[in-house]
């Protein structure tokens, strides 16, 4: 009787464990960073962004240079246009249908915060 009850535990264990495991997976999120070479404020903005990299496994960071590259300008005024948004400015970032522009003190908690929701809940990559 013990080695029945014992298959019986094993057998749930190792039918819960695909759902236990899933659950804690996280969605993929892409994080656009439209910035221009030389702008002081899009350096802070790349130095936090190769600060909390490591920090989430489910996190992809695109960047493309505006000022210098007339395709990527392009795109930026293209994804702007989606957003609606008539302000200009780098950095511009976008994750799912946040945009942010600017960066300054409160930034790097409006960009974690959006890793932290779009990996939680459902994303769309809207520049994509």
């Amino acid at each position: 009787m013990k080695n029945k009850f014992k298959y019986i535990i094993l057998l749930l264990v190792l039918f819960l464990f695909p759902i236990i495991g899933n659950a804690k997976e996280s969605n993929k999120v892409t994080l656009y960073l439209f910035h221009g070479d030389g702008c002081p404020h899009c350096a802070e903005e790349i130095e936090f962004l190769n600060e909390i990299e490591g920090k989430y496994d489910n996190l992809e960071i695109v960047k493309y240079e505006v000022w210098y590259n007339d395709e990527n300008a392009t795109l930026l005024e293209k994804v702007k246009e989606g957003f609606d948004e008539k302000r200009n400015g780098v950095p511009t970032t976008v994750i799912g249908d946040t945009i942010i522009l600017g960066y300054g003190s409160g930034t790097g908690s409006k960009i974690e915060r959006a890793i932290k929701h779009y990996s939680e809940e459902e994303y769309t990559d809207y520049v994509s």
